[in-house]
């Protein structure tokens, strides 16, 4: 296990940054009423599609590992494709590094916390280059061989670290109340700022981490 780990919870701290779903959350957080409802909701509703997407990817990849006997070829496969989609995600990110913030909208602001469950199912859909790192870990993890249990805890990993960015802005607003606006605040500018940036490093970063795996 030990050694599967080492490579798949570089992934998944690869997944825990995403500053897509961090500002999308610190901006919700930012509103005029119901932020934490409708934090929590937004949530909810990227961890039901994550929780979707790993069981459907980790059902492909036993039947992957069951069905072929180039189980090796079809790993390398893998790292690469995710390391080719890495790359373009971030010449994406770096094409749009001079637009301007998003606003926000005021329709959004406007509706109800329930509707904020589609928000972060979408949100979550739509954050590629997070995705890309969980398919990775979670076909790595599924066909190395390892005991059910251990891969639980592998996937448990894969999993909680992609939900930090959406789950910590909205537990620190909920524990620390009003003490914690300052903080969000700095977070929301950073990430604001320098999101396509960020987002272009770390594609880039594990793309050539992938590739270097998916070669040698």
């Amino acid at each position: 296990m030990g050694k599967t780990l080492a490579i798949v919870l570089p992934l998944a701290l690869g997944a825990a940054v995403s500053p897509t779903l961090l500002t999308l959350q610190l901006l919700i957080l930012a509103g005029v009423r119901d932020q934490k409802r409708r934090a929590w909701a937004m949530a909810l509703g990227c961890a039901v599609v994550l929780l979707g997407f790993m069981a459907v990817l980790a059902t492909v990849a036993k039947g992957i590992d069951i069905a072929s006997s180039h189980q090796d070829a079809v790993e390398r496969g893998v790292k690469i494709g995710a390391a080719v989609l890495l790359i373009l995600l971030g010449l994406r990110s770096l094409r749009h590094r001079h637009d301007p913030p998003k606003p926000r909208s005021e329709r959004v602001q406007e509706a109800k916390p329930r509707l904020f469950f589609g928000v972060g199912a979408g949100a979550m859909a739509g954050n590629a280059s997070s995705l890309v790192l969980v398919l990775a870990a979670t076909h790595i993890t599924i066909t190395a061989g390892l005991p059910p249990d251990q891969q639980f805890i592998l996937l448990a990993i894969v999993y909680v670290f992609t939900m930090l960015p959406v789950v910590l802005p909205v537990l620190a607003a909920t524990l620390m109340g009003k003490r914690a606006d300052p903080v969000l605040a700095r977070m929301n500018h950073v990430t604001t700022t320098y999101e396509h940036q960020i987002n272009a490093g770390i594609a880039f970063f594990f793309a050539v981490l992938l590739l270097y795996s998916g070669l040698k």
